[in-house]
């Protein structure tokens, strides 16, 4: 299922499963991406290391609290001149690396 109105989504970007409870909702989302560039070195990749998830705050939905697991892959960077062997891809208009929340959360909580 793609992104809806109610949560708008980056291309690229698939919500697999909704699950709701009292507290709110959780939506389980992964990248649909085929490739992803190196940070350092820029070089598009299609070799894919592993996948991990991160769990992310959005912004309320209805009154629900949202809650985002998202998996993300990683990368074999295929430059032999670049330090990095193995990189994650990045989201940079939907959450930065390491980030904890959306950029729209940020966003709308840095605004008040």
């Amino acid at each position: 299922m793609e992104g809806t109105f109610l949560l708008p989504l980056p291309a690229g970007m698939l919500i697999e499963q909704i699950e709701g409870d009292d507290t709110g909702l959780v939506v389980h989302v992964r990248s649909t991406r085929p490739t992803s560039c190196c940070p350092l070195c820029a070089l598009s990749s299609s070799s894919i290391h592993s996948r991990y998830r991160r769990v992310l705050r959005d912004v309320p939905c209805g009154g629900s609290q949202i809650q985002l697991i998202l998996t993300v892959r990683k990368f074999f960077c295929r430059n032999p001149d670049c330090e990095r062997r193995i990189f994650t891809e990045r989201l940079p208009t939907f959450a930065q690396p390491w980030a904890r929340m959306t950029a729209r959360l940020c966003s709308a909580l840095q605004s008040i």
